[in-house]
């Protein structure tokens, strides 16, 4: 993504629609100063290293059937 990062696109999204479900693929990462990013509050999240496409395909039938 050319102008923003996963992170901040989730905050983004989540100004534009607070409702949205959003599920992260990494874990979050330390900053380029070496501090960790503020907690996005996610539907769910996978850790990308471990996540099988069975995984994934779980996860999302069970956050777009969960009641928000």
């Amino acid at each position: 993504m050319p102008f923003m990062d996963g992170h901040a696109t989730s905050i983004a999204l989540k100004k534009i629609n607070p409702a949205l479900k959003i599920i992260m693929a990494s874990g979050n990462s330390p900053d380029k100063n070496g501090k960790r990013q503020p907690q996005i509050q996610t539907s769910a999240h996978l850790p990308r290293s471990l996540t099988t496409v069975e995984k994934l395909l779980t996860i999302v039938h069970e956050v777009l059937e969960a009641k928000s």
